[in-house]
């Protein structure tokens, strides 16, 4: 079993930052960080209106695949979690 994340970057800037996110996550081993066993991106070429003129657009989805962590998420996990001094 794997985790997806799906993530859709709206312009070039989101796209530069989110495949640095990968190169770096994927070069991350610890016990306590799920490893990135890898990613898909499909670029879609899309037709949408801009200032009243029709344009191409880019769009690009990146799927980010990581071991499963099958006790849920690190939000979900912290709630449990009691402090003591």
């Amino acid at each position: 079993m794997v985790a997806i994340r799906r993530l859709i970057s709206s312009g070039y800037d989101d796209s530069k930052y989110i495949e640095k996110e990968i190169q770096l996550i994927s070069k991350l081993e610890h016990n306590n960080i799920v490893k990135c066993l890898g990613y898909v991106l499909e670029v879609q070429n899309i037709s949408t209106v801009f200032n009243g003129k029709r344009v191409l657009a880019e769009e690009r989805h990146f799927c980010i695949v990581n071991e499963y962590m099958p006790n849920g998420d690190l939000e979900g996990i912290s709630r449990g979690i009691m402090f003591f001094n």
